[in-house]
């Protein structure tokens, strides 16, 4: 296979393109992962100035499962997440008759952050109504030490249909398709270097014919996908401890069709690079194609937040062809086998259709 080794070599002796190429998707991975377990992570901070109501609220916040840090109140404006303030002493807050200099806190979003902010504004309930119905400071203390080693009234525990990391995952690995495509068609502009200054000619001479030179050539980028998913994969699963919850059929599906996805954008991209000599042009092109396409097809949000219309358009590219495997291999659910084999032959029929249009290109214009 000497045009696969050809190309391969001159992937190899351009060090910063492959590491590049290996280490942008996992910046990505890193970056939405780190965003995800901020956005789950039930963590408060605490500025209570009393001791013995500080004790109280740890026990409570303990009790409840919710990590907590103390901040110092002068370092309040610069805090983040969900938090309380509460200022005054014991004695302070029980001659004021529960009328609390507090405040809670929340520069966060979500359904974790609103449940924080609720269990706060509870636990600063508590307090004042303890501090407003008893008779003395000794008494409020007791009290208060009272409640917050009593069990929560409520307990919750939570379950999860599937796989509990489903949604970083397919985010993740959506993310990685934009990273996917964006990087072959990169490189696919080096071909029009190649086609100037007859490169691509003189390859063309050492191969039998154009389907030869074709399949070494998405040969070539396809190794690289399997070695990008498969350095991803190693990462998320023993660098961030995410169960990616696949057995080896799901791990080989998902190969294919990452494999399958880089020979149909390669493809795509030398169709491109046989309609222009210029790199100039072919950039306009690959910013045209690539964005569109990424937007439209999920990869970096989910579809169902675009109009109808918009979601007909996106069914019909292979990259939303993709994240619908995503979407089912990393729910932790049973495979719906339908979707998952019509996905995979519609890739192979893009590329078998590509590789058809490309074998019609004339040699001069590869």
């Amino acid at each position: 296979m000497p045009i696969f080794m050809f190309y391969s070599r001159r992937l190899l002796k351009r060090p910063l393109t492959l590491l590049i190429s290996l280490l942008l998707p996992l910046a990505f991975t890193f970056g939405i992962v780190v965003q995800y377990q901020a956005a789950v992570t039930n963590e408060v901070w605490l500025s209570v100035a009393d001791p013995d109501v500080h004790d109280a609220m740890t026990h409570m916040l303990d009790s409840s499962g919710v990590e907590w840090k103390d901040i110092a109140s002068d370092q309040m404006s610069h805090a983040t997440g969900v938090g309380v303030r509460l200022d005054g002493t014991l004695n302070t807050i029980h001659q004021a008759s529960g009328l609390l200099d507090a405040e809670v806190v929340s520069t966060s979003s979500g359904i974790p952050a609103a449940l924080l902010t609720l269990r706060l504004n509870s636990m600063l309930t508590t307090i004042s109504y303890l501090a407003a119905n008893t008779d003395s400071t000794e008494t409020f203390r007791e009290a208060l030490s009272t409640v917050s080693a009593q069990a929560p009234a409520v307990q919750s525990e939570s379950s999860v249909i599937g796989n509990e990391n489903s949604t970083v995952l397919t985010a993740t690995f959506n993310m990685v398709i934009f990273v996917m495509l964006l990087l072959v068609m990169t490189n696919v502009l080096s071909f029009l270097t190649d086609k100037s200054n007859s490169t691509t000619h003189r390859v063309l001479t050492t191969s039998r014919n154009k389907l030869a030179y074709y399949t070494q050539l998405v040969l070539v980028y396809a190794v690289l996908g399997a070695l990008e998913l498969g350095l991803m994969m190693a990462v998320m699963r023993y660098g961030f401890n995410l169960d990616l919850c696949l057995d080896i059929s799901r791990v080989l599906l998902l190969f294919l069709a990452y494999i399958l996805l880089n020979v149909f954008t390669i493809c795509l991209g030398l169709l491109m690079v046989s309609r222009t000599t210029k790199v100039s042009t072919g950039r306009i092109m690959v910013t045209v194609v690539v964005l569109p396409m990424c937007m439209l097809s999920g990869t970096l949000w989910p579809s169902s937040v675009m109009p109808g219309w918009m979601q007909n358009c996106a069914a019909a590219l292979p990259p939303n062809w993709v994240v619908t495997l995503n979407e089912q291999f990393f729910s932790g659910l049973a495979l719906d086998r339908g979707v998952i084999l019509l996905r995979i032959a519609l890739l192979i029929a893009s590329c078998g259709a590509l590789f058809a249009l490309l074998s019609r290109v004339r040699s001069d214009n590869i």
